[in-house]
């Protein structure tokens, strides 16, 4: 979903996908992510607009990047591992 900007938050919730292992959202203006939760997920880039990162029960997450922080406001992070 790279350079897609008419959207500012999206929900990848568990049930809806089952088989994704990779989230790009680099260049978007998604401010809000919410990350289906469990062991599957191996990578996430965030755009450069998130202001609130919450990651919970990811510990599959091997890569995690940030095209910015300057607009990151919230941080709540809760895993056994994370990278």
């Amino acid at each position: 979903m790279t350079n897609v900007k008419s959207l500012s938050a999206i929900n990848l919730d568990s049930d809806h996908t089952p088989k994704l292992k990779e989230i790009i959202l680099t260049g978007t203006n998604i401010s809000n992510v919410a990350l289906p939760i469990g062991d599957r997920l191996t990578k996430v880039h965030y755009p450069a607009a998130l202001t609130s990162l919450t990651i919970t029960n990811n510990n599959g997450l091997e890569e995690v990047k940030f095209e910015g922080l300057n607009n990151l406001e919230t941080v709540d992070i809760n895993c056994a591992k994370v990278g």
